[in-house]
């Protein structure tokens, strides 16, 4: 009865893992960068030619916000200890981040993933980078697409911020 009990379980634990639509997550961040020291956030604006729909923009704009809020994170104006630029793909394609932003690098991205690059911005250095990629379908309302967003937004910042390099097991 209990090999039964625990084998329901488990396959309920997979129903629902597989039954998400997000489905591939990452990140990787700047061992080297002490994320205790920064508070505060800002928005870098997108090249025109990475821009999303304006509707889409603030949907992960929103989710974001939340998410690092409720992280005790205060998004500022003027003077952000790290800003943040975020990249829908709308097919398989590199993405050059540079430009207003300065710092360098091409990043393959597929449709339907949504990067979030955490920069510092008077290093112009890429300190943190999360990834999900998602099932996206054009019938999606605007409410199934505000769930989507949040959904991968939440498991992006998961793991933000990473610990600290003083706080990492011997080894690493």
């Amino acid at each position: 009865m209990r090999n039964a009990s625990v084998f329901l379980v488990s396959w309920l634990i997979v129903l629902i893992i597989s039954c998400s639509t997000v489905y591939h997550v990452t990140d990787d961040y700047d061992r080297g960068t002490d994320f205790t020291k920064l508070k505060t956030y800002g928005w870098l604006p997108l090249k025109p030619e990475d821009q999303t729909s304006e509707s889409n923009e603030e949907r992960i704009q929103t989710a974001v916000n939340n998410q690092l809020g409720s992280k005790g994170y205060k998004l500022v104006s003027k003077n952000p200890d790290f800003s943040i630029v975020a990249k829908v793909g709308t097919k398989d394609e590199y993405w050059y981040g540079s430009g207003y932003y300065g710092y360098r690098y091409a990043h393959k991205i597929k449709a339907g993933t949504l990067l979030l690059d955490f920069v510092i911005p008077r290093e112009y250095r890429l300190i943190w980078r999360g990834e999900a990629a998602a099932v996206l379908d054009e019938s999606y309302s605007s409410e199934k697409l505000e769930k989507l967003v949040s959904e991968a937004v939440e498991k992006i910042l998961k793991e933000f911020p990473p610990p600290s390099s003083q706080e990492l097991p011997i080894g690493f």
